[in-house]
């Protein structure tokens, strides 16, 4: 990107007494290159016209950035809107910049064109636009982009067989094609609201075609004037009074329905991240009193017996009251074998799903940008159910699920390759904003707890069959730990925002005497890879689709303590250790503080 004139040098570039600046700046979440004019000069030629600048697309292979550097982008010239700061001068200005997608940009040293140029005033600006959500540093280096203080940036251009960034929640083809399908899908959710839902989306999603006709016919027309104009210009040297207010009119138009469609676009985009999955057929319909049980492991031990919170007491590995005095209520504290133990369940349960069951572990960061939550749905919707920092706008993970489906995020994966197979531990964070009052005694409703998570990847053909595999790795831990469980097929009413179709693993306590959930294992079609742009391409040509995503905790700590400490409670109130966690604690059984 350069000036019109001028030689290259540091810090604003001047001639004539005019200056150009040329920065690395954000616009719209957008990494950007900003054109500033700082101002005429002292001097004589402090009245001199204003600079003016031109951008030019380089086809070539040295502007590819770094594979580490950060999410792929889409290039686009696009004026700062807000600030009023560019005049266009000719039919290729508001084109958008596409480099790695046409054959000519693979040439070394392909031609260099001009994509845009335009006139400063004042001290407005304009601005080339990267790919949306950058990598933080305001310096932009974490996305390949240097502020060089030179009179020439350059916009890197995405890697090949990376995706673009895609806006779609729910197939909007199918909505358009089948609205009655999708209608009929979502009211077995029992939410009145989607109907309306749906309706607004369906005006706003025609008016935003309607609009996308008129302007294609709009600069189709402007196009041709340029064309009239030129030759007019080159017989008479000037353009008459009339044509000149005829082409001003007809790009106010244009700027009025583009303003118009940006506006319906965002509106758009922002109703459909509260569109939930469509359910799959076979999840029954109904409210939780509809969930159906699909088979049982082990025998339940009879109802009664010490709860896990006084065991946990007597034992000396669990203090409720001091964890209640750190952070407040549903906050434990585990203390010497209980702190061991916890250690030991998730080093138990990371060595399975690896050694047995082919996952990668991965250790996640604990904090996450808001697009990952969004992706996977806990955002918007469920925003007050999170714990957030201010003004990092970072959020604590309240599941794994979260960075560990988006490290494939605007990615194609080779299908040769799936599925793939993530384990991760982390603590998990959950403020339960609307569960007040419910189960609050102990290990079963906490705001901070640890997780083994499982997340699968895969071709949409295989998911029904990957789906019940995860389940099948979950069910081997509760199995390991000697817990009797049931798989419960979660009907619709209880299905949850993302989730397609849902299994809940439910362990039997006999101390509370319930069942107590500690893994849901969900398969959530494309709706994850939507809002993540995860695509899969299947051969050398083929066009990419969107991968399933699944996942199931593997499993969660509390609760399968709970189920542990009451199913193996003892008559002299030891708990004697499962066989497979020995190894891991080095001793067969807890016994309480000042007993042998």
């Amino acid at each position: 990107m350069q000036q019109h004139d001028g030689s290259a040098g540091r810090g604003v570039h001047k001639r004539r007494g005019h200056g150009l600046a040329v920065r690395v700046a954000w616009y719209r979440h957008r990494l950007a290159v900003r054109l500033l004019d700082p101002g005429p000069g002292n001097g004589a030629n402090r009245h001199h016209r204003q600079p003016r600048f031109r951008v030019r697309l380089r086809l070539g292979r040295q502007a590819r950035p770094a594979p580490h550097r950060g999410p792929p982008s889409r290039h686009g010239v696009r004026s700062a809107a807000d600030q009023h700061g560019i005049r266009r001068h000719h039919v290729g200005a508001d084109r958008r910049l596409h480099p790695g997608h046409g054959r000519h940009a693979r040439h070394r040293e392909g031609p260099v064109r001009g994509v845009a140029s335009g006139e400063l005033s004042g001290r407005r600006h304009t601005v080339v636009c990267q790919g949306a959500y950058p990598e933080r540093g305001l310096d932009g280096t974490a996305c390949g982009l240097r502020d060089s203080r030179r009179s020439e940036l350059r916009l890197p251009r995405p890697c090949p067989g990376t995706a673009q960034a895609v806006s779609a929640v729910i197939d909007l083809k199918l909505l358009r094609a089948s609205p009655q399908q999708v209608r009929a899908a979502l009211a077995r959710r029992g939410d009145p609201s989607l109907t309306r839902l749906l309706d607004e989306l369906e005006a706003l999603d025609m008016r935003r075609r309607a609009l996308t006709g008129q302007l294609d016919q709009l600069k189709g027309e402007r196009n041709e004037a340029a064309k009239a104009d030129a030759r007019l210009m080159k017989e008479k040297g000037e353009l008459p009074a009339a044509v000149r207010e005829g082409r001003r009119t007809l790009g106010q138009r244009i700027d009025t329905l583009e303003a118009e469609l940006r506006g319906i676009e965002a509106a758009v985009e922002e109703k459909l991240l509260y569109v939930p999955n469509l359910p799959l057929p076979e999840v029954p319909d109904g409210d939780e009193s509809h969930n159906k049980v699909v088979r049982t492991w082990g025998e339940p031990a009879p109802r009664g017996g010490k709860p896990h919170w006084e065991l946990g007491e007597m034992l000396g590995i669990l203090d409720l009251a001091r964890g209640a005095k750190l952070a407040g209520s549903g906050f434990p504290l585990f203390v010497g074998a209980g702190s061991k133990l916890v250690r030991g369940l998730i080093n138990f349960m990371l060595d399975l799903h690896t050694r047995e069951h082919g996952y990668v572990e991965v250790e996640p960061p604990f904090v996450v940008r808001r697009e990952m939550m969004v992706a996977t749905g806990q955002l918007p919707k469920f925003e007050d159910d999170a714990y957030k920092t201010v003004p990092d706008d970072l959020f604590l993970v309240p599941t794994a699920e979260v960075p560990v489906t988006n490290l494939h995020r605007d990615e194609i994966l080779d299908a040769a390759k799936l599925p793939l197979g993530y384990t991760a531990y982390t603590p998990c964070f959950r403020r339960e904003a609307g569960a007040a009052g419910k189960d609050t005694r102990g290990l079963l409703r906490v705001h901070q707890f640890d997780k083994v998570e499982l997340v699968r990847f895969c071709r949409p053909v295989d998911s029904p069959a990957e789906h019940e595999r995860l389940t099948a790795h979950a069910e081997a831990v509760l199995q390991r730990l000697e817990l009797p469980y049931r798989v419960v097929l979660m009907a619709i009413g209880d299905l949850g925002f993302a989730a397609a179709k849902k299994y809940d693993l439910e362990v039997w306590a006999p101390g509370v005497g319930q069942w107590l959930e500690v893994s849901s294992s969900s398969s959530f079609t494309d709706f994850q890879a939507r809002r993540a742009n995860i695509r899969h391409r299947s051969g050398a040509g083929a066009k990419p689709e969107f991968v399933h995503t699944l996942n199931a905790s593997g499993v969660a700590l509390p609760r399968t303590i709970a189920a542990l400490l009451e199913t193996h409670q003892q008559a002299d109130g030891s708990v004697t250790v499962p066989r497979a966690l020995v190894p891991y604690l080095g001793t067969e059984r807890f016994v309480p503080s000042g007993g042998a």
